[in-house]
């Protein structure tokens, strides 16, 4: 019997999660690296498998990449939202007074704004949104072929995962 190598959540954090490996006994595996590998994989993780195109709750194999938009330490998202903001110059302990104190966490964390971020987010929630219905209006018989009418089809899917990412 082989073990579930497939990566899962752990503990949530703040705003992101910690993962482990599965574990769960199995006996199904899956072929990676065009072949060259084989990983160990219970059925509750191959059916995330098999939908990590569609949702976002596939967070790969446990000692290899994660994915880059996934909420979990050690991803591109992680490193660009979290590990980043954590790194920002904490107050002096020596400081005098409250205001002063407040002063320097206003002035630490100026640059990021809650409201800027939620405007970007819809912003690109819209433009993927007006991709996604150029790409509908294109698909259709008399335009395109049966195989580009599936790219097409393909190419919506994976734009509807993005917004799913944000």
């Amino acid at each position: 019997m082989f073990s579930c190598q497939a990566r899962i959540l752990n503990e949530k954090k703040e705003s992101y999660w910690t993962t482990k490996e599965c574990c769960v006994e199995t006996t199904k595996r899956i072929s990676v690296d065009e072949g060259d590998a084989f990983m160990s994989i219970c059925s509750c993780c191959f059916k995330r498998f098999i939908k990590r195109k569609i949702e976002s709750n596939w967070f790969g194999w446990f000692d290899c990449e994660y994915p880059p938009e996934a909420r979990v330490v050690g991803s591109k998202w992680y490193y660009e939202n979290v590990a980043s903001v954590k790194a920002l110059p904490t107050p002096a302990p020596a400081l005098e007074t409250k205001e002063a104190e407040e002063e320097e966490i206003c002035q630490a964390f100026s640059g990021l704004s809650i409201e800027q971020g939620k405007k970007e987010k819809k912003q690109k929630k819209e433009e993927i949104n007006q991709k996604i219905k150029e790409i509908q209006k294109n698909a259709n018989p008399g335009k395109m072929s049966l195989k580009e009418i599936q790219a097409a089809f393909k190419q919506i899917t994976d734009l509807k995962a993005q917004i799913h990412m944000l």
